[in-house]
C-alpha cells in the first residue's frame, strides 16, 4: 500500500481527539512533512540547474506543469504566479490539468485515469526537447500525470516528477525526480494535506531559484516585477530605490 493511503494508529483518529488534540496533531503532522524536504535538497539543487542551463541553451523553453487534483491546482498556482512576481512571460508557460480548467474549480477524479486526452494535448501544444515539464503527482501513479511525463520524455523534453511516495512510476519515468517523504496523512488518502503542503513548498523552491538564477532577483529583491496596481508601483519605486542606494555604496 502506499504510504499516502495508510492510516494513523486508533489513538491518533481525529475523529476520536478533541479540538484542541487534534489540532496539534495536524500541526505537528504538517511540521514533520515540511522537515521531510530537507531529505530532497539534493535533488532539488540538481533539478533547479538542469531547468536552469536549459532555459539558457533554448531561449523559448516553456515551463509546463502536469498534474491532477491538488496536485494539478498546485501547479497552476506556482504558473500564475510567476508572470507578476519575475515578469516571466506568459508564452512560456503552460499546464496540463486533468480534466482541463473547469477541473480548477470543480472536482474531476475519473479524469485522472484519462490517458488519451493527454497525449492529444501534448500534441495539440506541440511539446517538444525545448520544453520542461513537471509532474506533481502525490501516489507518483496518477495515470493522467504518468502517461504525461513518459510521452514528453519520449519527445526529448526535460521531465521532472515530484511524488510523495517512493519508487513510484512517475519518479522511475521522469528524467529527474524528487521524491517528498511527507509520510502518512492525519485523513487517511487526503493529500490535500501533508503532501499538498511539501509540494506546495518544493514548486516554490524550484521555480524561485530558477528565476533567481536567471537574474530576476538581486539583493533579494524582485526586481522585474510587474508594477500592476498602485501597491505594486509603490513597491516598484522603493525597490528602485534601493536598487541605486545599494548600487551607489559599491
Amino acid at each position: 500500500m502506499l504510504k499516502t493511503e495508510k492510516s494513523l494508529p486508533s489513538n491518533q483518529w481525529i475523529d476520536k481527539l478533541e479540538n484542541k488534540d487534534a489540532i496539534e496533531l495536524i500541526l505537528n503532522n504538517q511540521i514533520e512533512s515540511i522537515k521531510a524536504i530537507n531529505l530532497s535538497i539534493n535533488d532539488l539543487e540538481i533539478v533547479i540547474d538542469k531547468i536552469v542551463k536549459h532555459i539558457n541553451k533554448y531561449k523559448n523553453s516553456r515551463i509546463i506543469y502536469v498534474g491532477a487534483g491538488t496536485s494539478g491546482r498546485l501547479g497552476i498556482l506556482d504558473c500564475v504566479e510567476l508572470p507578476p512576481t519575475f515578469n516571466w512571460d506568459i508564452n512560456k508557460l503552460d499546464f496540463l490539468l486533468a480534466g482541463g480548467k473547469d477541473a480548477m474549480f470543480r472536482s474531476s477524479e475519473s479524469s485522472e485515469d484519462d490517458e488519451i486526452t493527454i497525449l492529444k494535448e501534448i500534441k495539440k501544444k506541440k511539446i517538444n526537447n525545448h520544453d520542461i515539464v513537471i509532474g506533481i503527482s502525490a501516489s507518483g501513479t496518477t495515470k493522467y500525470t504518468v502517461a504525461a511525463i513518459k510521452k514528453c520524455s519520449d519527445l526529448g523534453a526535460l521531465t521532472v516528477g515530484i511524488s510523495n511516495n517512493y519508487n513510484t512510476p512517475l519518479l522511475k519515468l521522469a528524467q529527474f525526480s524528487i521524491f517528498l517523504n511527507s509520510n502518512i496523512e492525519v485523513v487517511s488518502g487526503s493529500t490535500r494535506m501533508a503532501a499538498g503542503t511539501t509540494q506546495k513548498i518544493c514548486l516554490n523552491i524550484i521555480s524561485t531559484m530558477v528565476m533567481t538564477r536567471l537574474g530576476k532577483v538581486k539583493n533579494s529583491l524582485m526586481v522585474d516585477m510587474r508594477p500592476t496596481n498602485k501597491k505594486l508601483q509603490k513597491r516598484k519605486r522603493h525597490i528602485s530605490k534601493l536598487i541605486k542606494i545599494n548600487s551607489d555604496k559599491k
